[in-house]
């Protein structure tokens, strides 16, 4: 039975990304086999949503629930190694502008840019449960980002942030 397991993989590595194409033209949801050639492992009942016309940049092997939501809509969104998430995190590049933003850049209220505002996650973090991460923002390495937090400014390496809006709790 090993044999057929081992042809079956091989088969499937090598032909997935036509099925997986010919399925996205006629309109069929399909997905990857965890563990095939993923470095993203899937569980949960809800879908990662990928919103947007920038990237989301995976650095190293991830196992993200997938009811994280990734907004890429006005930048990327990058995520370093061992970093984990809980369930309903929330990754927005995506915001319209204020009155004051609106008017600097002589651009329409609620105007939403569609670029410049990058996500970038560093090492080893983690961020809890129902967190929400605006764009333009940074959390370096080793940072705890508390569960409900808010993050809207930047985040350091080696600290607790929580709160609404995220404000750094703790020094590891």
């Amino acid at each position: 039975m090993s044999i057929l397991n081992s042809l079956t993989k091989r088969f499937l590595l090598i032909f997935e990304p036509v099925v997986l194409r010919l399925a996205r033209f006629y309109g069929i949801e399909a997905r990857r086999h965890p563990g095939l050639n993923d470095s993203v492992l899937i569980h949960g009942k809800n879908k990662i949503i990928v919103h947007g016309t920038n990237k989301v940049f995976l650095d190293g092997e991830f196992d993200i629930p997938e009811s994280v939501y990734f907004n890429t809509r006005s930048g990327n969104i990058y995520v370093g190694k061992n970093t984990l998430f809980g369930e309903r995190v929330m990754l927005l590049t995506g915001k319209h502008l204020n009155i004051a933003e609106a008017e600097a850049q002589l651009r329409p209220l609620h105007y939403v840019p569609t670029e410049g505002r990058d996500i970038v996650i560093g090492e080893g973090c983690w961020i809890a449960n129902g967190a929400i991460i605006m764009g333009g923002v940074k959390i370096g390495d080793c940072s705890v980002v508390g569960a409900g937090a808010v993050v809207t400014k930047d985040v350091p390496g080696r600290v607790l942030a929580a709160g609404v809006p995220a404000r750094i709790i703790k020094h590891f």
